[in-house]
């Protein structure tokens, strides 16, 4: 059955090469993630170096998830207003100050100055994720599941590579008289400023002229012409919005802890990084897939899917809390594949609700939609592991993709 289905959408990949504009803004997803991975992965060492307290490690990570949030209003109102170009670099601008400014502070011994620059860098997160809208509307047309599959694919380099560079790029640091937890931060500048460049080189491609040019067509009185209550009205996009939230919730709660249970039961730091790399690369290497099948089936049956597979996730990871590795490894795999799924599923829906004038204010609501997710899904996970272990996490994220299923089931109109 699998088989059936997936053969059609894999025809169609090899069928079809990707335009220019399209490979450009892989490029630039990929190169923007292994400078993102900078927060996500040396922000807890960096403040546990200055602080010396287990209690800040979690900080430089909710700042860059609240810069995230902030970062994508901004990043789709100028997308909306000027276009998508001008959008996405000035979100890996952005991104380039707060990185420096992580630099400058850790090397003045300024902690508060870090947490600042954390919350600064967050604003290229949405400039990283929103690129895959960017692709659907260079696309526009059935291929736009596919399009925006082949950019998410693009950020697994970033996610692999990001954290194994943290060996080497300490290494820089400590040379430059910094702490090694900085080193990623020094690689975040350039990789943002490569990124910003692919930006501009996608827009110079003939399909991609389309991204300098303004989104939002205003009305006759100068008013918007969708306020956020109008686009909450429309129920596959408030369906679309669930499914992004539910999915990344989810993973985002679980994985919060993982590394965490895995030490604890006696893994040593390079079998958990193994298994995060693996995990990292079923959640974006099915990119292409899911979004040939999302243009093929629609965005909500491949959501659906997502939901499925998460909820065996979420048993899963309750299974193999008292397994071994591989069972663990094997529970992390369906996790990441089911939130692939539901991104997938759930963007491509988003790109097909709304029409095109507001699609930047509905992906824009999409990101923070994903951000307040993680933030919750991160802190409940925490206090559920507090209280009883895994086996509370594990059981959050099962109720979470029943939830996600039962919205999907409701009837949904355009």
């Amino acid at each position: 059955m699998i088989t059936a289905i997936a053969g059609p959408a894999l025809g169609t990949i090899r069928a079809r090469v990707p335009n220019p504009a399209i490979l450009w803004l892989a490029a630039s997803s990929g190169i923007g993630s292994l400078g993102l991975a900078a927060g996500g992965v040396a922000g807890s060492l960096l403040a546990e170096d200055m602080t010396g307290l287990d209690a800040t490690t979690g900080l430089p990570l909710a700042m860059l998830t609240a810069g995230a949030v902030v970062g994508a209003i901004i990043v789709s109102r100028l997308s909306a207003r000027v276009g998508r170009r001008a959008g996405l670099v000035l979100g890996y601008l952005i991104g380039i100050c707060g990185a420096a400014l992580v630099v400058g502070s850790a090397t003045a011994g300024t902690f508060p100055g870090v947490l600042v620059g954390s919350l600064v860098l967050g604003a290229a997160n949405p400039a990283i994720f929103l690129s895959r809208y960017a692709a659907a509307a260079v696309e526009d047309g059935g291929s736009r599941g596919r399009a925006m599959g082949t950019v998410l694919l693009g950020s697994t380099v970033g996610a692999v590579v990001g954290p194994n560079a943290l060996a080497p790029t300490g290494v820089l640091a400590a040379a430059l008289g910094l702490s090694p937890a900085v080193g990623l931060y020094l690689l975040a500048i350039p990789a943002f400023g490569l990124a910003a460049a692919a930006i501009a080189a996608a827009g110079t491609t003939r399909a991609g002229r389309s991204l300098a040019r303004p989104a939002r067509i205003p009305a006759a009185d100068g008013s918007d012409p969708a306020t956020l209550r109008d686009l909450l009205a429309v129920p596959r996009l408030r369906s679309a919005l669930g499914v992004l939230a539910a999915a990344n919730l989810i993973m985002v709660g679980i994985m919060a802890v993982i590394p965490v249970h895995m030490a604890a039961h006696g893994q040593d730091l390079q079998v958990v990084g193994l298994v995060v790399s693996i995990h990292l690369l079923a959640m974006f290497a099915p990119s292409p897939v899911t979004g040939a099948l999302a243009d093929r089936y629609g965005g909500a049956r491949v959501a659906a899917i997502g939901g499925g597979l998460l909820v065996s996730a979420g048993v899963a990871v309750w299974l193999a809390s008292s397994a071994g590795i591989e069972t663990m490894t094997g529970a992390l795999i369906l996790l990441g594949v089911g939130w692939n799924c539901g991104i997938v599923g759930g963007s491509a829906d988003i790109a097909s609700s709304v029409r095109a004038e507001v699609r930047p204010q509905a992906e824009g609501v999409g990101e923070m939609a994903l951000g307040i997710a993680a933030a919750a899904g991160g802190s409940l996970a925490g206090a559920g592991m507090a209280a009883g272990g895994m086996a509370p996490v594990a059981l959050g994220g099962t109720v979470a993709g029943v939830v996600m299923l039962l919205g999907l089931s409701l009837p949904r109109r355009r």
